[in-house]
């Protein structure tokens, strides 16, 4: 399972993805979703956009990476075979941002090691727009999505006890929009095994 720390504690360097056995893209080793903002949305070509709902019961947008099952589906002899279109977890990884505004950095991933300064890899994408503007980014998602309650989603199924939703009504927001053209990937052979 991943192990997410705070990169301020210590100093982390990453070599590269050459020779790994792609646990972060597997599902039967705790990879299944991932929380997107609303620049992530044009991810729907690849990957089903769905909702999950918090303690406070605010839709909160999510890609669903694999079927909790086996590998993502576009992993191909441990390699991404849509490299350039993948996801912004993807590129982030082993780092994640943080609303409080802190980098963190997977600890499960075989090729971080504590290092005596931090690496390159950890310094450009602190830089990273997405990195630097991580929290507005997230509040302007909370917003866009602020008006819809949980009552308006339908539940289309339960992985590892966590419920997914789907808005299935018509709307004029861009992002529900987008959200229901990725619902295709549902109904293919990857996710009707598990579903």
């Amino acid at each position: 399972m991943k192990y997410f720390v705070p990169t301020s504690n210590k100093n982390y360097s990453f070599s590269s993805c050459d020779s790994c056995e792609a646990k972060c893209c597997n599902g039967s080793y705790g990879t299944l979703f991932s929380q997107i903002i609303l620049e992530d949305f044009t991810n729907f070509e690849n990957f089903p956009i769905l909702f999950t709902f918090g303690n406070l019961d605010f839709a909160k947008p999510v890609i669903m990476l694999t079927n909790g099952t086996n590998f993502c589906r576009y992993l191909k002899a441990m390699k991404c075979s849509i490299y350039d279109k993948r996801p912004q977890v993807c590129k982030n990884y082993p780092l994640s941002p943080n609303l409080d505004e802190k980098v963190y950095i997977d600890l499960s991933c075989p090729f971080v090691k504590e290092a005596e300064e931090k690496s390159d890899f950890i310094k450009i994408n602190k830089q990273n727009y997405y990195f630097k503007n991580y929290k507005d980014l997230y509040l302007n998602t909370y917003f866009e999505f602020e008006k819809y309650k949980k009552k308006d989603f339908q539940k289309l199924f339960t992985l590892r006890d966590i419920d997914f939703y789907g808005y299935l009504k018509d709307d004029e927001n861009q992002f529900i929009k987008m959200h229901q053209k990725s619902l295709v990937h549902l109904k293919d052979d990857y996710f009707k095994k598990v579903l």
